[in-house]
């Protein structure tokens, strides 16, 4: 009995290879990032697919009023960058639907994403649905020269397999990861979403540049990393630590009075009911639609922004989109560390932590879309590149409050809350297109300011209802057993602070 209690009170380190969480949070990592890297290959390659010369609606920059005369550094002609032409003829608004495809049949998906994450194995999911997006990806080029539609058909069918990750993520994180770990460990494991289109970008540009490997190639080399991947997650992925064979007694005694309390379901819930109808809920979906704006806006336009009105070459559109989100990496991990860090030193509240971070990335990330509606065109180059990395700092402090929240409030609920997340994104994303395209019709700078304002706007009523409305703690709907809970409580409390003083 002595040596279960002392087994219990001593949990691994929380990084390092002896820690089946970190082991965990890499995968995930890596998840994401193939996730990511599949789905924003197209944004890049779209770039140098199309031929520019095919048809004013395409690029009209070249042909638009708003010339080259304007900026200092560029000749007194129109630009010819041979890497922005290729051999598709398709439209702009061709081009804007196929950037949507994915997020179209992440909607059709979602809504049975979550009841398949809590019924069958999350691990399975994950797998399934990115070896399918795999696939879609080595067909790509094939598919590409037949028509836009063959491409566009594809990759609804890769979103309808890509409305299943994320739920399923959702589902494991909730059973591996403590709340006193969570804001770092998401911080951690999120990151692989921004790595995901730091590589992307750069590596797309370099290959649509090459002579030899042109746009094709960039399919298939994502194509074969995300096989890569789906190998080491088949061997070395788990749903829960109950299903782990490796993992250390202690560090599941840890997992299960710190985490397994909250996941037995009372039967007769009606978990879309409690969760709609939850305050701190719509307080995370509101700041979700502006941090999902704000990614999707980057990832499917940054390209595009940094060619129509900073007039960029293709090499260097690539280094330059890849930097708002090499600073999300840096500053989400230091940011979910300190925050934990505050958390374990009982300096903030779970609550406090999440509405600090949450109200920081909304406010500052406002003000760099402001400035990049006054200030950016194609003279201010050196200002440009300073507020994309600003922009980049302030965006992942956004997503670790939204997103800490949702998997804080109702762990019993998480598939359920990570359905509905991923609906939220995954609308966001299939409509940023189309609000672009009303907005931007004819990719001038004038048009890009309304964008700007338009982000600005969304991130300033965003701070506004969360600090008021967040939450991370676990709300009383989403509470088990209370007496059963009371005792667990008692438990978790001693591990905490044996851990604290570790």
């Amino acid at each position: 009995m002595e040596e279960d209690v002392e087994t219990r009170k001593k949990p691994p380190a929380k990084y390092g290879l002896n820690s089946w969480r970190f082991r965990i949070s890499l995968l995930i990592f890596f998840a994401l990032f193939t996730r990511t890297s599949l789905r924003v290959d197209m944004s890049m390659a779209v770039v140098c697919m199309v031929n520019t010369s095919y048809s004013e609606e395409v690029i009209p920059y070249l042909n638009s009023t708003e010339t080259n005369s304007q900026c200092s550094y560029l000749p007194q002609q129109n630009i010819s960058d041979p890497g922005y032409d290729g051999d598709l003829l398709w439209t702009q608004t061709e081009v804007n639907r196929l950037l949507s495809a994915t997020f179209y049949g992440i909607l059709t998906s979602v809504w049975i994403s979550g009841y398949f994450s809590d019924k069958f194995d999350a691990k399975n999911a994950v797998l399934i649905a990115t070896a399918n997006s795999v696939v879609v990806t080595l067909l790509t080029p094939i598919l590409a020269e037949k028509s836009v539609w063959a491409v566009f058909g594809a990759r609804y069918i890769m979103g309808l397999g890509d409305g299943f990750i994320v739920p399923a993520i959702f589902s494991i994180a909730s059973r591996w990861f403590p709340h006193s770990e969570l804001t770092s460990f998401a911080a951690l494991y999120t990151s692989g979403e921004q790595l995901g289109v730091l590589l992307t970008m750069p590596i797309s540009s370099f290959l649509c540049a090459s002579e030899t490997l042109r746009w094709p190639s960039i399919f298939y080399f994502f194509g074969v990393l995300g096989s890569i991947f789906v190998i080491l997650w088949f061997f070395f992925a788990t749903s829960s630590p109950e299903q782990n064979k490796y993992i250390s007694e202690s560090e599941r005694i840890y997992l299960r009075e710190s985490i397994g309390k909250y996941h037995k379901k009372k039967s007769g819930e009606n978990a879309y009911k409690l969760v709609l109808t939850s305050g701190a809920y719509w307080a995370s979906t509101v700041a979700q639609l502006s941090v999902a704006f704000s990614v999707a806006l980057m990832q499917l336009y940054l390209p595009s922004f940094l060619k129509q009105v900073l007039k960029v070459s293709l090499k260097t559109n690539g280094l330059f989109a890849f930097l708002p989100f090499l600073m999300q990496i840096v500053s989400k991990n230091v940011v979910g560390n300190v925050g934990d860090f505050f958390k374990k030193k009982r300096l903030l509240t779970n609550t406090q932590v999440v509405k600090l971070v949450q109200v920081l990335g909304n406010i500052g990330t406002g003000s760099c879309f402001l400035i990049l509606a006054l200030f950016i065109d194609c003279d201010t180059m050196v200002l440009a590149i300073i507020v994309l990395a600003i922009y980049g700092c302030f965006i992942s402090c956004g997503t670790l409050g939204y997103y800490t929240s949702q998997l804080s409030i109702a762990p019993r609920f998480s598939s359920t809350i990570s359905a509905l997340s991923v609906f939220v994104g995954a609308f966001t994303h299939a409509n940023v297109p189309i609000v672009v395209g009303f907005l931007n019709e004819n990719e001038t700078r004038a048009e890009w300011r309304r964008i700007w304002f338009t982000g600005a706007f969304l991130h300033c009523f965003s701070a506004i209802v969360f600090s008021i409305f967040g939450s991370a703690d676990v709300q009383e709907w989403a509470k088990g057993d209370p007496e059963a809970d009371k005792e667990k409580e008692i438990k978790l409390k001693d591990i905490n602070e044996e851990t604290d003083m570790m």
